[in-house]
């Protein structure tokens, strides 16, 4: 599953600068922490990061990483479903 996420990450990228436009993805699977020290050591300008799909009662009760990087990250977070 991993290599199918960078394969997606990497295709992105691509297409993205066929239009000009300069990125570069990183796949991080950790805690804040280690997404965030991941994000500094490359310089990043934005984490976007996948939820969890959790319904809103979950959500409320039961913290992820998703909403935790949203909150806390001083970068701009970008929540994917």
């Amino acid at each position: 599953m991993e290599r199918e996420h960078r394969k997606r990450l990497d295709d992105l990228c691509n297409a993205l600068e066929g239009e000009g436009i300069e990125a570069d993805a990183h796949l991080y699977i950790g805690d804040v922490n280690q997404i965030q020290n991941a994000a500094r050591e490359y310089e990043a300008t934005l984490i976007a990061t996948g939820t969890t799909g959790k319904s809103a009662w979950q959500a409320r009760w039961l913290r992820s990483v998703s909403q935790e990087l949203a909150e806390l990250s001083e970068l701009p977070t970008l929540l994917v479903p």
